[in-house]
């Protein structure tokens, strides 16, 4: 049934599995626990200038972005996409992406997904204009990779990621480059997954072996860049490693890395779930038509 084709395409292509996939770091479902790990861990880090050494550089720049919470997102690579992000509880995102062609639109906030309908969804639902596909609800098709979406959004934490890479990271500064006509300096770091995640303050056990789980499916060791400005604010974070499934194609080759870019830090206004009065529960479809 189209219906179903529909819901399970939703959650199954949803952009960011794949591209967070090796993202390799991130707070769990206490994003705010982890976050003021990495706040406690880069409280006493010098202020951003060019000469820090590079963990001197990552921890005073997970300070800086714990203390914005949120920014503008833009993906760029093969799977591209722009919102708004909120790292600070309770987490958000909100991301238009392309799919198959067409413009999707969705939201993620308090580890429920909510994508726009189209004209044809919205003709079903009697006009509403988000379906919301909820993993507490119970097993329907795609709850696997909807939850797999959802820890592989705690990636995405700025403040965490490089907190944990400072911490247990084999560090390296490449040097100063520009990102869009922006003085940057450009600092790499080569992780084992097991330690990356290891260094992930306040999560939970649970949490923890699921995002080793993901971040661990291409390799056990993950490579990351971090372009940082003079104020200490990540600038892009990107790298083969975001580009899972490329293998050794990907690591000899920028071509068709994936890379993260904050904007507009601490001015962003955070992602809020739609009205009630316009979501459809795409869970309880899904189970009334049998396939649960």
């Amino acid at each position: 049934m189209r219906t179903l084709r529909i819901a399970s395409a939703v959650v199954v292509s949803t952009v960011l599995v794949g591209a967070l996939s090796a993202c390799n770091s991130k707070s769990g479902g206490d994003s705010a626990g982890a976050a003021s790990g990495a706040a406690s861990t880069a409280a006493s880090a010098p202020a951003a200038k060019k000469d820090l050494d590079p963990k001197e550089a990552l921890t005073a720049s997970a300070a800086v972005m714990e203390k914005a919470g949120n920014a503008k997102l833009t993906i760029t690579g093969d799977d591209g996409g722009t919102g708004v992000f909120s790292w600070k509880a309770p987490q958000a995102l909100e991301l238009s992406v392309k799919d198959e062609g067409k413009d999707m639109k969705m939201l993620f906030v308090n580890d429920v997904m909510y994508v726009a309908a189209d004209a044809e969804m919205a003709a079903m639902f009697s006009g509403k204009k988000w379906m919301k596909l909820d993993p507490k609800a119970g097993a329907v098709p795609g709850a696997e990779d909807l939850n797999a979406f959802s820890s592989m959004l705690q990636l995405l934490n700025p403040a965490v990621e490089l907190a944990a890479n400072a911490q247990a990271g084999k560090l390296s500064k490449v040097g100063p480059e520009k990102v869009d006509g922006a003085d940057t300096v450009h600092y790499k770091s080569t992780i084992a997954a097991k330690d990356l995640v290891g260094a992930m303050a306040g999560l939970s056990p649970e949490l923890k072996a699921s995002i080793l789980k993901e971040i661990s499916k291409d390799s056990a060791e993950s490579t990351m860049d971090f372009w940082i400005n003079e104020k200490g604010e990540l600038v892009q974070m990107g790298g083969t490693d975001l580009n899972p499934g490329k293998g050794a194609a990907a690591a000899a080759s920028t071509a068709g890395t994936t890379t993260f870019k904050y904007t507009e830090l601490g001015k962003a206004t955070a992602p809020t779930a739609p009205p009630a009065a316009e979501v459809a529960d795409m869970s309880e479809l899904l189970k009334s038509l049998g396939t649960s």
